[in-house]
Order: structure tokens, then sequence, then C-alpha cells
């Protein structure tokens, strides 16, 4: 069996029959709770999820800005009615992208009159 259930079967490793249906053992010693290992797991596997999540959502971002293409109503060009190609915008962060709505719109503001 896994030596961490070995409370189960072997009643000399923890004292108390309250805690012999405890997760303890000798790895980890008697004075480990369940609660406490399980809490323990569940945080790691949550951390290494929310860093999958985060990864992922990351990629998904780069993949969609780099896959889609199409015409962009951009700030008060809307007004003017004037799109600008995606091409031209040249994404490399959301703070870029809003830092770049702000200046095509002068830009075309300007040119369009």
């Amino acid at each position: 069996t896994w030596p961490l259930l070995t409370p189960i079967y072997n009643p000399d490793i923890c004292s108390l029959d309250d805690e012999r249906w405890e997760l303890r053992g000798n790895e980890l010693g008697c004075k480990v709770s369940t609660r406490t290992f399980l809490s323990v797991v569940i945080a790691v596997l949550g951390t290494v999820f929310l860093i999958s999540a985060g990864w992922g959502l990351i990629r998904f971002w780069e993949w969609s800005s780099i896959r889609w293409r199409g015409w962009l109503k951009i700030g008060r060009a809307r007004a003017a009615k004037t799109k600008v190609w995606m091409d031209e915008v040249r994404l490399q962060s959301l703070k870029e992208l809003f830092r770049s709505w702000g200046r095509k719109n002068k830009a075309m503001i300007e040119r369009d009159g």
C-alpha cells in the first residue's frame, strides 16, 4: 500500500484511535492532519491550474491578434466613419493597444480633415 495510508492498516503508527484514519505516516509524521495535508495539495494544484490558465489566456491573446485580420473602427474615427486595417495597428500589448487607439484617432482625424 501507499506509505501515506499505513495508519489505516497499522495501529502502532499514531497512538490515538481517532487519529488512525488520518492521512499520517512516517513520511509526514503524526503531527500532520488530513486537513493540513489536503489543504497543501489543493493549494499546489490550484496554483498550477491558475498559472496554466494565465499562460493559456496569453497564448490565446497572441494567437488571436496574429490570426485575426480585418478592419478596426477606432475611437472618434467611428464618427468620421473611417476604418484602419488591422495590420497597421501592430499590437504588442494591451497598453500598446490603448496608446495606439489615441495616436490613430489623432492621425485619422487630422488626415480626414
